[in-house]
């Protein structure tokens, strides 16, 4: 075996546990529900092919305004995330004294080790009317009643 088939197949194997994982955990699922969208209940002892979910999707305003909410609010989000992000990691990459680095870099990760689901729990128990948030307005006397403070743009928007 020569040096350039030995690095070929040195490469193949670095990449082999990736690829798998993004067919496995991407590609075939993406492919599951692109044949689940073309089925349709047309004959009594089957599914049958059809666009019908499809042309459903674009003569349906509400499919069209949930769609561009949320590719609205993920731009958004994306577009603050990097705003925040890039001034966090160049002050902790070239900015912040070695010793602190870790820690602060520590402080970025240990949300992300958060399950979504708790985290999603967590922000309920806050923003909800009778969460901690609106107690606390409450109690300060910012505001006279419960504040329902879910179920809104800009709640999805820090949430996410």
């Amino acid at each position: 075996m020569t040096v350039a088939e030995s690095r070929r197949l040195a490469l193949i194997l670095l990449f082999a546990p990736f690829l798998l994982w993004i067919v496995l955990l991407i590609v075939l699922p993406q492919l599951g529900i692109l044949a689940i969208s073309l089925r349709d209940d047309l004959r009594p002892d089957g599914y049958a092919i059809s666009f019908s979910t499809y042309i459903d999707f674009f003569h349906e305003p509400i499919y069209w305004h949930t769609l561009l909410r949320t590719a609205a609010i993920s731009i958004l989000v994306t577009a603050l995330a990097l705003l925040i992000g890039f001034p966090v990691a160049y002050y902790i990459a070239k900015v912040a004294r070695r010793r602190m680095r870790a820690g602060l870099f520590l402080l970025c990760l240990v949300p992300l080790w958060v399950s979504d689901l708790v985290r999603a729990f967590g922000w309920i128990i806050l923003l909800r009317e009778t969460g901690v948030v609106s107690a606390v307005l409450q109690a300060l006397g910012l505001v006279s009643g419960p504040v329902e403070l879910l179920y809104n743009d800009a709640t999805i928007i820090v949430g996410l």
